[in-house]
């Protein structure tokens, strides 16, 4: 059984690098369930320090043995930069039109985000032909791509790292 367990969580932002620290204190296991805590991701985030310390019931000596682990958690974009990966696509239909959206670590839209678009679709119901455009998300993060009439697949990927794909 673990005593005194605390957490303290520690991120970092790639603009200037100032730690924010949060100790979460008087956590409790319960049985072999996960524990979680809740923090608000901060802007611009580049890595996540977790450490945890504790008191174990050691049970051969039956003391108790103060036991601690921590581990980093670096947010790096698939292109291996530290810029703003906490970016997804996301793709809807709404009333017939396929609109992807890339939204934030928040779910807030990301506007003026440039998007590379590909698409696979069939010629005369037969072969498959690829179809390469860019555009860029309304104020809403969106770009309404029509009804992709004919369209097999969907591949999404953004200026910012970011990238999706998706079987119609």
């Amino acid at each position: 059984m673990l005593k005194n367990v605390k957490i303290v969580l520690t991120t970092f932002n790639y603009i200037d690098n100032v730690p924010v620290t949060k100790t979460f204190q008087d956590l409790n296991f319960v049985n072999d369930q996960e524990l979680s805590v809740s923090f608000q991701v901060p802007p611009n985030l580049r890595d996540i320090h977790v450490a945890m310390t504790c008191e174990v019931l050691n049970a051969t000596t039956k003391k108790m043995q103060n036991f601690d682990s921590s581990h980093k958690f670096d947010v790096i974009s698939p292109n291996g930069s530290s810029v703003d990966l906490m970016s997804m696509p996301f793709l809807k239909k709404v009333k017939g039109d396929h609109l992807v959206y890339i939204l934030g670590k928040n779910g807030e839209p990301r506007a003026k985000q440039v998007v590379n678009l590909e698409m696979n679709h069939r010629i005369n119901g037969q072969s498959s032909h690829s179809h390469r455009i860019n555009r860029e998300t309304n104020k809403q993060g969106a770009i309404n791509l029509g009804p992709l009439i004919d369209v097999t697949h969907l591949k999404v990927d953004t200026d910012i790292g970011a990238r999706a794909q998706w079987d119609l």
